[in-house]
């Protein structure tokens, strides 16, 4: 994944995604190629700059894809990294239905939106507001 590339050369890792699993083995993944990992409350992948200390990676267990989630995310991914720059963000998310398209239901439907449409925007949208701060 990116974020094992951006860890790679130094960047600290925010991790926002539903499976606490994935998040954790890729957290433990980043610890062990020599990143600095903070665990907290256990959400594609903010990447967080660095300014040359060591790697880290911050991670969020997202309950569901909705606005006000993605919101919550990117407030603890800021706070995580309070004294550091958000100088990339990269959103991996789709919420797929695998089912042949005259069984699909409003409510498969409706979690594709919220996923890839709704919660994309909220996610671009606390995207562009954190890189405004940075001028």
């Amino acid at each position: 994944s990116l974020s094992r590339e951006f860890s790679k050369i130094g960047y600290k890792i925010g991790l926002i995604a539903q499976n606490k699993d994935h998040l954790k083995s890729l957290a433990d993944e980043i610890k062990a190629s020599g990143g600095q990992v903070r665990t907290s409350n256990f959400s594609l992948l903010a990447e967080i700059s660095t300014d040359g200390s060591l790697n880290q990676a911050s991670y969020y267990v997202i309950l569901t894809y909705n606005f006000d989630e993605m919101e919550k995310a990117w407030t603890f991914l800021k706070q995580e990294f309070a004294n550091d720059e958000i100088r990339a963000a990269l959103w991996n998310v789709t919420q797929g239905v695998r089912k042949p398209f005259l069984e699909m239901t409003r409510d498969d439907i409706q979690k594709v939106s919220d996923a890839d449409v709704v919660t994309g925007f909220a996610f671009a949208q606390q995207a562009i507001r954190t890189f405004l701060k940075n001028e």
